[in-house]
């Protein structure tokens, strides 16, 4: 299981489905979901706005779909660049 609670602003995440997003922050707790993304790539496109999730990476915290992009890795955007750049 994923935990997004320690991710830090710029951090990459991969969906299950192969989309790429960016960490953006952590909502105020009294919102319904914990943290903001970006999505930087999915389905041959770029620049697709923002979404959210759960601290465990789902879409949502009910009702979970199999189409659904859940986060199943988080990188660190600089230790990413150096790996692809090898």
């Amino acid at each position: 299981m994923i935990n997004l609670q320690n991710c830090k602003k710029g951090d990459i995440l991969l969906s299950k489905h192969g989309a790429i997003l960016e960490f953006v922050r952590v909502l105020p707790e009294t919102g319904y979901y914990d943290i903001e993304v970006k999505y930087l790539y999915a389905d041959g496109k770029t620049d697709l706005g923002n979404g959210t999730r759960n601290f465990d990476g789902t879409v949502f915290k009910q009702n979970r779909k199999e189409k659904d992009h859940d986060i199943v890795a988080v990188y660190d955007r600089k230790e990413l660049l150096k790996i692809l750049k090898k």
